[in-house]
């Protein structure tokens, strides 16, 4: 027949042959169906190989972000790890120095010596001025970044750190303190003032001009009195002048401090060849001995000779 093909099939069982006769158009029919499912075979290929290339992709930026991820939280630990040194360093400073970020001028809370405000830009004496230990630390950093704002600080304040840590018990044993505890107020009277300064002055007894070897602190009766600096007591005795008085050894530093006209009663424990450390109340403010009223008169003794004590009074604002 025109136009028809016949097709053989030889049969595995017994070696039979079977024909079959397909037309023109069947053939081309048959052969464009396995055309198609050829080339669908192909394009599934294709989708395979380009879906595992996009979960490649996936897994790629997965592994990258896990990565950020991981540097971010290495660099945030690095960072709090570095605050919390300098906050060490900082807490040892102020240690050492006797100094509480809480407390206000002279390290007491309440106003200054003086029942007249103090000028703003008048800058407090230190008994620091002259060593390296203790030097102004600026935090106006112009870099962006916190990583390098954090190192810019840390080498600012290790200098000090290192120097303050070197000199620890020469500093734990330099008067640096108010030494009476003032309570917290919200009065804009100052509850204590200086009464009479170091130096020359009128004897408000004798009326005669006479060195003043000390500074007179006029406050409540029975105020604390405190250790300006760590040190050993030497004296608890009655004075003839000054009264029931109470004298601090520093050791490291050949100082001495003197704390006189208490109350008769002493702190607990205040005796001679007591340690005490800088705060530690030894005594009460009163008016024994030479004195028209209720005051204490604290002296700093260093370099063979009386000091001004208010050289020893680091001011903290």
């Amino acid at each position: 027949m025109k136009n028809m093909y016949t097709i053989v099939v030889m049969s595995s069982n017994e070696g039979s042959v079977r024909q079959f006769s397909i037309g023109l158009w069947s053939l081309r029919f048959l052969y464009f169906l396995i055309f198609i499912m050829f080339v669908g075979a192909l394009g599934s290929v294709g989708y395979g190989i380009h879906s595992r290339n996009q979960l490649q992709s996936i897994h790629t930026k997965s592994e990258q972000l896990k990565a950020d991820l991981q540097s971010q939280h290495n660099q945030l630990q690095y960072l709090d790890e570095e605050m919390q040194g300098i906050r060490r360093m900082a807490d040892m400073v102020r240690s050492v120095l006797g100094i509480d970020q809480e407390q206000g001028v002279l390290g007491q809370g309440g106003d200054s010596f003086d029942t007249e405000e103090a000028d703003d830009n008048q800058q407090a004496d230190s008994i620091f001025d002259s060593q390296p230990a203790v030097m102004a630390i600026q935090t106006d950093f112009t870099l962006d970044s916190p990583t390098a704002q954090i190192s810019q600080l840390k080498n600012k304040i290790e200098p000090v750190y290192e120097q303050v840590k070197s000199k620890t018990q020469e500093i734990r044993e330099t008067p640096s303190i108010l030494p009476i505890q003032v309570p917290d107020e919200d009065s804009k009277t100052p509850s204590y003032w200086c009464s009479s300064g170091f130096g020359w002055r009128t004897h408000p007894l004798t009326k005669k001009r006479q060195f003043h070897r000390g500074l007179d602190i006029s406050t409540r009766k029975g105020t604390p009195v405190i250790a300006s600096a760590n040190g050993v007591v030497t004296q608890v005795k009655k004075d003839r002048f000054l009264g029931n008085m109470v004298q601090i050894t520093h050791k490291a530093t050949g100082i001495k401090t003197q704390y006189g006209h208490l109350m008769k009663k002493h702190a607990d424990g205040i005796r001679t060849g007591k340690k005490v450390e800088r705060r530690e109340i030894i005594g009460y403010v009163g008016n024994s001995g030479r004195t028209t009223g209720t005051h204490l008169h604290y002296g700093v003794y260093a370099g063979d000779s009386w000091q001004n004590p208010l050289e020893y009074i680091i001011l903290i604002r």
